[in-house]
């Protein structure tokens, strides 16, 4: 995991994309503290800023799987592509 913290967050999230969960576990640790920070300035309470930030934590989570789904399908349509295309050209 060690070598997944000198990774970008562009990195990251590539791994993420290709199954990797530590990569968003490490996305997630390396931006936490200044997440909750943030929210806790806006908020000025500490009950309310851990609800936020725990729904915030989730909602990027759950964009992150729905764009590596979207992800997934448009390389297998490029491969079903890639392969008619193939079969086309063939004699």
């Amino acid at each position: 995991m060690s070598s997944l913290r000198k990774k970008t967050d562009h990195e990251l999230i590539q791994d993420f994309q290709d199954g990797d969960l530590y990569a968003l576990e490490t996305l997630i640790l390396r931006h936490k503290e200044k997440m909750y920070t943030s929210i806790l300035f806006l908020v000025k309470d500490k009950y309310l800023a851990e609800d936020i930030f725990q729904d915030v934590l989730i909602k990027i989570i759950e964009a992150l799987v729905q764009i590596v789904m979207i992800v997934k399908r448009h390389r297998a349509r490029m491969r079903i592509q890639a392969k008619r295309t193939e079969r086309a050209t063939q004699p």
